[in-house]
Protein backbone atom coordinates (compact mmCIF):
# COMPACT_ATOMS: atom_id res chain seq x y z
CA UNK A 1 0.00 0.00 0.00
CA UNK A 2 2.64 1.85 0.36
CA UNK A 3 4.53 1.70 -2.30
CA UNK A 4 1.23 2.62 -4.04
CA UNK A 5 0.56 5.54 -2.41
CA UNK A 6 4.70 6.69 -3.05
CA UNK A 7 4.20 5.80 -7.13
CA UNK A 8 0.79 7.56 -7.01
CA UNK A 9 2.23 10.83 -5.19
CA UNK A 10 5.30 10.83 -7.62
CA UNK A 11 2.95 11.19 -10.46
CA UNK A 12 1.12 13.40 -8.79
CA UNK A 13 4.22 15.92 -8.79
CA UNK A 14 6.33 15.07 -12.02
CA UNK A 15 2.95 15.00 -14.29
CA UNK A 16 1.72 18.43 -12.76
CA UNK A 17 2.49 21.60 -14.64
CA UNK A 18 4.25 24.72 -12.78
CA UNK A 19 3.33 28.18 -12.76
CA UNK A 20 5.39 30.82 -12.40
CA UNK A 21 5.19 34.80 -12.30
CA UNK A 22 8.03 36.28 -15.28
CA UNK A 23 9.73 39.79 -14.12
CA UNK A 24 12.29 41.95 -15.50
CA UNK A 25 14.58 44.02 -13.80
CA UNK A 26 16.70 47.18 -15.18
CA UNK A 27 19.90 47.35 -12.93
CA UNK A 28 21.00 49.91 -14.97
CA UNK A 29 21.25 53.71 -14.88
CA UNK A 30 19.83 54.38 -18.04
CA UNK A 31 15.90 53.47 -19.35
CA UNK A 32 15.88 50.53 -21.81
CA UNK A 33 13.36 49.75 -24.58
CA UNK A 34 11.81 46.22 -24.55
CA UNK A 35 10.28 45.25 -28.34
CA UNK A 36 8.20 41.82 -27.05
CA UNK A 37 6.60 39.48 -29.57
CA UNK A 38 3.91 36.95 -29.68
CA UNK A 39 3.38 34.03 -31.01
CA UNK A 40 -0.27 35.17 -32.21
CA UNK A 41 -2.04 38.44 -33.16
CA UNK A 42 -2.54 41.05 -30.42
CA UNK A 43 -4.85 43.58 -29.71
CA UNK A 44 -3.85 46.64 -27.47
CA UNK A 45 -6.66 47.72 -25.18
CA UNK A 46 -6.86 49.88 -22.18
CA UNK A 47 -6.46 46.65 -20.60
CA UNK A 48 -3.10 45.80 -22.47
CA UNK A 49 -1.83 49.12 -20.36
CA UNK A 50 -2.75 47.76 -17.08
CA UNK A 51 -1.48 44.50 -17.58
CA UNK A 52 2.14 45.59 -17.76
CA UNK A 53 2.94 47.24 -14.28
CA UNK A 54 6.54 47.93 -12.77
CA UNK A 55 7.55 50.17 -10.05
CA UNK A 56 10.68 52.46 -10.06
CA UNK A 57 12.76 50.90 -7.99
CA UNK A 58 14.48 47.34 -8.06
CA UNK A 59 12.54 44.81 -5.94
CA UNK A 60 13.41 41.71 -4.97
CA UNK A 61 12.11 39.07 -7.14
CA UNK A 62 8.82 36.84 -5.33
CA UNK A 63 6.04 35.01 -6.48
CA UNK A 64 3.33 37.63 -5.01
CA UNK A 65 5.43 40.86 -6.26
CA UNK A 66 3.10 41.39 -9.14
CA UNK A 67 0.48 42.50 -6.95
CA UNK A 68 2.41 45.39 -5.08
CA UNK A 69 3.42 47.02 -8.57
CA UNK A 70 1.22 50.07 -8.74
CA UNK A 71 2.37 51.81 -12.31
CA UNK A 72 1.57 50.91 -15.67
CA UNK A 73 4.12 50.92 -18.52
CA UNK A 74 2.86 52.85 -21.53
CA UNK A 75 2.40 50.19 -24.12
CA UNK A 76 2.67 50.80 -28.15
CA UNK A 77 1.34 48.43 -30.16
CA UNK A 78 4.42 48.45 -33.19
CA UNK A 79 2.62 45.73 -35.12
CA UNK A 80 -0.17 42.88 -34.57
CA UNK A 81 2.41 40.62 -33.14
CA UNK A 82 4.54 42.73 -31.17
CA UNK A 83 4.38 45.69 -28.61
CA UNK A 84 6.84 47.98 -26.89
CA UNK A 85 7.42 49.59 -24.05
CA UNK A 86 10.28 51.92 -22.09
CA UNK A 87 11.24 50.26 -18.47
CA UNK A 88 13.02 53.19 -16.63
CA UNK A 89 16.26 52.80 -15.38
CA UNK A 90 16.41 51.02 -11.44
CA UNK A 91 13.10 49.24 -12.31
CA UNK A 92 11.04 45.72 -11.82
CA UNK A 93 8.76 44.96 -14.21
CA UNK A 94 5.77 42.05 -14.22
CA UNK A 95 5.59 40.37 -18.02
CA UNK A 96 3.36 37.54 -17.46
CA UNK A 97 2.52 33.96 -15.71
CA UNK A 98 4.47 31.28 -17.35
CA UNK A 99 3.88 27.57 -16.90
CA UNK A 100 7.19 25.65 -16.90
CA UNK A 101 9.48 28.44 -17.13
CA UNK A 102 8.22 29.31 -20.32
CA UNK A 103 6.00 32.75 -21.02
CA UNK A 104 2.39 32.16 -22.44
CA UNK A 105 2.17 33.08 -26.06
CA UNK A 106 5.61 35.02 -26.08
CA UNK A 107 7.96 34.28 -28.54
CA UNK A 108 11.30 36.76 -27.72
CA UNK A 109 12.15 39.83 -25.81
CA UNK A 110 14.32 42.47 -27.33
CA UNK A 111 16.41 44.67 -24.82
CA UNK A 112 17.73 47.25 -25.87
CA UNK A 113 19.98 49.50 -23.93
CA UNK A 114 22.26 52.58 -23.89
CA UNK A 115 25.43 50.76 -26.00
CA UNK A 116 23.66 47.12 -26.46
CA UNK A 117 20.80 45.13 -28.08
CA UNK A 118 19.97 41.82 -26.51
CA UNK A 119 17.42 39.04 -27.59
CA UNK A 120 15.45 36.64 -25.14
CA UNK A 121 14.35 33.76 -26.90
CA UNK A 122 11.16 32.69 -24.73
CA UNK A 123 10.92 29.38 -25.35
CA UNK A 124 14.59 28.91 -23.70
CA UNK A 125 14.86 29.63 -20.10
CA UNK A 126 18.50 29.38 -19.95
CA UNK A 127 18.65 33.12 -20.10
CA UNK A 128 15.77 33.18 -16.84
CA UNK A 129 16.79 33.39 -13.14
CA UNK A 130 14.50 30.54 -11.92
CA UNK A 131 13.25 30.02 -8.01
CA UNK A 132 10.95 27.67 -7.06
CA UNK A 133 8.53 28.28 -4.41
CA UNK A 134 6.95 25.11 -3.13
CA UNK A 135 6.24 21.92 -5.45
CA UNK A 136 3.89 23.86 -8.08
CA UNK A 137 5.24 27.82 -8.50
CA UNK A 138 8.03 29.40 -9.28
CA UNK A 139 9.37 33.42 -10.35
CA UNK A 140 11.68 33.87 -13.35
CA UNK A 141 13.28 36.89 -14.13
CA UNK A 142 15.99 38.35 -16.46
CA UNK A 143 18.37 40.94 -15.51
CA UNK A 144 19.23 43.64 -17.46
CA UNK A 145 23.01 44.67 -16.85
Amino acid sequence: MKKIAAFCLTLLIVGCTTTGRHYLRNMTDNDALITISFDNAIQISDSTNSRYVYEPKLKTIKFALYKRLKQNLKVIQLSNKQLQFTLPAKSTAYLGVGQNTRLWGFNSITIQSLNSVDTMNCKNSEELIIKRHGLLSYTAHYDIK
